[in-house]
């Protein structure tokens, strides 16, 4: 299985650093580690560099000692598979008390999109990704309600497996921080964090790289796999091909989830950003208590400014996610036939008109009043739409100004 792609890589010498070689990785190789050994020497006035900072598209990463051999600098780095996108560039910089820092060298090129294993498994993974009170548990009661998709039966479906063992699998294959000084403290506040060993060393990396992180893959994706047939066993759901988890708008933990389940499939609910605000604030008055961000913030005014953030984070998510399959949430409520068929169809599943009734009828049923006690309208209809009469003026002018750009990009009409 090929991981990395090595495309370009260039070197920067100049009057004070004459000579700079990657002696590894080389350009055009096809690597099959997860994890980029960097090894690179350096002649010239190299006695004031201490450190070789690597960088992800600009993003710092990871710093690393460099040693002097004579008269030539070496540094040896990592890089994980998980830590980089799926095309990348990474930079190093030399850097000292004593000296400006000074890019030396960067390496480009692209990594797989999923690490396909034995254990991947034939049903279709599913992430159900939108906003919290967006009306993702309507939408998950309804994919529950197939026969052919499988999610915890537990109200209101929070289980997030494939993502607990995906970040869980990110975390062993990420390299040590070498700077951390609790790096070895595997009993420390924090508990264990990735692992220690995992360093730019000749003799370890190889097993590191490939043994030890294959492993950790493949046992992330049997676990997950395994509490879902377990699942699907106690719902009389033996034969289920697909499993389906809500997930936040987060483009790095989707990429986390894809590389181990390479046959993810996005759907992307939306509500009108202006009536989740609104639900988020009646929910937190229903219960008694702040949450989905207005804890953190000064008041009501504070909690919409930052609100917009994330409404922004959510247009930015759909852009870099052209394939996932669109659910509204007002269509869900308003035409719920024709929305979940589609949803079906998009997965590959049956979309009868028996069977897409009864999903119907299962997101409309009162669980033991649990989703009444979800809702904070009488009726779902009323939901839509409701931030004209809900949200205060002064809160209305700060979504309609700051928000504006954000709506268009989700196709909601800026009033």
């Amino acid at each position: 299985m090929k991981i990395f792609t090595i495309e370009k890589i260039e070197t920067f010498p100049s009057a004070e650093l004459s000579t700079i070689v990657v002696d590894s990785p080389a350009t055009g190789a096809h690597l099959t580690d997860f994890a980029l050994f960097i090894q690179a020497r350096i002649r010239g006035a190299v006695r004031h560099y201490s450190f070789a900072r690597i960088a992800v598209d600009g993003r710092p990463l990871r710093t690393y000692p460099v040693f002097l051999d004579g008269e030539i600098l070496r540094f040896a780095a990592l890089v994980g598979a998980v830590e980089v996108p799926e095309r990348f560039r990474l930079s190093i910089t030399l850097s000292g008390a004593a000296a400006a820092d000074r890019v030396c060298a960067r390496i480009s090129g692209r990594r797989a999109i999923g690490f396909r294993t034995a254990e991947t498994g034939e049903a279709v993974p599913v992430l159900v990704v939108s906003q919290g009170r967006a009306g993702s548990t309507a939408a998950m009661c309804a994919l529950g309600a197939h026969p052919d998709i499988l999610i915890r039966n537990r109200f209101p479906f929070e289980t997030r497996m494939m993502q607990y063992f995906a970040g869980l699998a990110a975390m062993q294959l990420r390299p040590a921080d070498l700077t951390d000084p609790e790096l070895e403290a595997l009993d420390g506040p924090k508990g264990p964090g990735p692992n220690p060993y995992y360093r730019p060393d000749p003799e370890t990396v190889p097993w590191m790289a490939r043994t030890a992180a294959r492993q950790a893959i493949q046992h992330s994706v049997a676990s997950t796999w395994s509490f879902y047939a377990h699942c699907a066993g106690i719902q009389g759901k033996a034969d289920f091909r697909a499993v389906a988890e809500k997930a936040p708008p987060d483009p790095r933990r989707i990429g986390l989830v894809r590389m181990l389940f390479p046959d993810l499939r996005l759907v992307l609910l939306l509500r009108d950003p202006r009536d989740v605000l609104a639900s988020i604030m009646a929910f937190n008055e229903k219960r008694g208590y702040a949450a989905f961000g207005r804890e953190a913030a000064r008041d009501d005014v504070d909690f919409a400014r930052s609100f917009v953030k994330s409404v922004e984070q959510l247009a930015e998510f759909r852009r870099l996610a052209p394939e996932a399959t669109i659910l509204r949430y007002e269509d869900l409520i308003r035409t719920p036939n024709e929305s979940l068929a589609s949803v079906f169809r998009s997965l590959g599943l049956g979309f009868g008109e028996g069977l897409v009734g009864g999903a119907v009828a299962e997101m409309l049923k009162d669980r033991d009043g649990r989703v009444s006690g979800h809702r904070t309208t009488a009726m779902a209809a009323d939901s839509i739409g409701r931030w004209k009469s809900d949200l205060q003026p002064d809160i209305q002018e700060i979504v309609r100004n700051a928000m504006r750009p954000a709506l268009e990009a989700l196709d909601y009409t800026v009033a």
